[in-house]
């Protein structure tokens, strides 16, 4: 109850008190045919003022629940008021976790995009490869199908040391671009070293060779057809030597690449790019 209703109903009963009391005095003014008793008077003053007394108590009792009342309003103001900024605070760290969670999620499509583009362009890449190899399978079935001829090189991978009649190590087929034997794998001999014609033709045969030590003599290297040498390679070679001829071939006959007509010694390096032997029908 707020102390403004209870003072107003202690103004109301001191209201109704004193009309009681003025009653009372009337009364006994009545009664002693207009004359005044000091004793009664003296009572109802003393009644009066005892009233007001409690009456005074009762307002000052009524200010203090109000004043109490009053300290009571203002904390649960204060703890509203921190229970509000409390919240806000939790709303605004809440707002913190979202957003760190959206940036996360952002970046992590972003990745996502980026390995899907990525995993697109190697698709695109392994099709355009295989599609590459399948033509080059293609090109290389018809060639096989319609051509007569090889390239080889050598396991070497070192120098080779070559004298007079010695075979050169041409013992490697390599697979891809660098070496073939059309239409038969079967007509190079690994082993012996030699090729071996197919069918009777003209051929053009060379090859290419790299020295890996100076000449001090006379030096040369030869194509040898069956036991004929139908070519034959410089005085003093040095370095590297290309030689490229055309022979007329029997089926059956060996093809071979031999140190020279002289009897002094080369050191050759024989790998697979830096010497080959090669040769085709025409």
């Amino acid at each position: 109850m707020s102390s403004d209703l209870q003072i107003r109903r202690l103004n109301s009963r001191i209201t109704s008190v004193n009309s009681i009391l003025e009653g009372r005095i009337n009364d006994i003014n009545i009664e002693h045919d207009g004359f005044t008793l000091p004793e009664e008077i003296a009572r109802a003053t003393a009644a009066e003022s005892n009233i007001q007394t409690n009456l005074n108590s009762e307002i000052t009792r009524a200010m203090g629940v109000e004043a109490a009342n009053q300290a009571d309003i203002q904390t649960a103001n204060l703890n509203i008021s921190n229970e509000i900024t409390r919240a806000m605070g939790v709303e605004a760290a809440n707002q913190a976790d979202i957003q760190t969670a959206n940036l996360n999620i952002s970046n992590e499509i972003t990745r996502a995009t980026a390995e899907e583009a990525a995993l697109g362009q190697r698709i695109t890449d392994e099709i355009a490869t295989t599609a590459l190899d399948i033509q080059t399978f293609q090109t290389a079935q018809t060639v096989h199908n319609t051509h007569i001829g090889f390239r080889v090189a050598s396991t070497l991978n070192n120098n080779q040391v070559v004298n007079e009649n010695t075979v050169l190590q041409f013992d490697l087929i390599p697979l891809g671009r660098r070496g073939y034997c059309l239409p038969d794998m079967s007509s190079y001999d690994t082993a012996t070293r030699e090729y071996i014609i197919p069918s009777d033709g003209l051929y053009v045969l060379g090859f290419h060779v790299f020295f890996n030590s100076a000449p001090t003599n006379e030096f040369r290297l030869k194509i040898v057809v069956g036991s004929i040498m139908v070519a034959v390679g410089g005085k003093f070679a040095y370095q590297t030597e290309s030689i490229t001829t055309t022979a007329l071939c029997y089926a059956g006959e060996r093809v071979s690449i031999q140190g020279g007509f002289s009897p002094n010694t080369q050191l050759i390096y024989m790998n697979d790019v830096t010497s080959w032997f090669f040769g085709y029908k025409i």
